[in-house]
């Protein structure tokens, strides 16, 4: 079992630009994935390998598209890239109710990639904290939009506030968060 889990926004926090919002639904082929996408993508990379060696697990959590995403880890931490992702597509759309409770998730319609039906990252928080088996104690997020980290802190998750995007400097204050010298 990992100690914890750190998980990223995807686009304006890992990467340099709205990547959803510049290519939405467009072949994947047609979604450029470099360097120059990520923010500081060597910083990225140790932030990974630094926080598997110490036991703590990382994810992503977008509301964008999951192909785009795993594309954009292959690129940076190769194919067998390990990193949880979550979308709203994972996820039963709250809008409909069918009156079965939580057990009739598997009939309802499933949320849109793209889009902020979820409210805020926190259903997405929790599905990935069972997944990989951690409290919300033992959670990070670092995300660039206001709203989600007001939502994911008031659940008890220990935020990032990323405007300008993970750089290297907020990436050593997760580290530092799961006492990762």
């Amino acid at each position: 079992m990992p100690r914890g889990l750190a998980i990223f926004d995807f686009d304006c926090t890992l990467t340099r630009f709205h990547v959803w919002g510049k290519f939405r639904n467009a072949p994947l082929k047609e979604v450029p994935i470099d360097a120059a996408t990520f923010v500081d993508l060597a910083a990225f990379r140790a932030f990974v390998a630094r926080a598997r060696g110490a036991d703590v697990e990382v994810a992503i959590a977008t509301f964008g598209r999951r192909d785009v995403v795993d594309k954009a880890m292959t690129f940076a931490l190769g194919e067998a890239h390990g990193v949880a992702i979550s979308t709203p597509a994972d996820h039963a759309d709250p809008r409909f109710d069918f009156g079965g409770g939580d057990d009739d998730d598997d009939d309802r319609p499933r949320c849109a990639e793209g889009s902020d039906i979820l409210g805020d990252k926190n259903t997405q928080i929790d599905e990935l904290l069972q997944r990989v088996g951690v409290d919300v104690a033992d959670a990070s997020l670092a995300d660039d939009d206001p709203h989600n980290v007001a939502a994911a802190r008031q659940h008890g998750v220990y935020c990032e506030h990323t405007p300008q995007g993970c750089d290297a400097s907020v990436l050593e204050r997760l580290l530092a968060r799961f006492d990762i010298a």
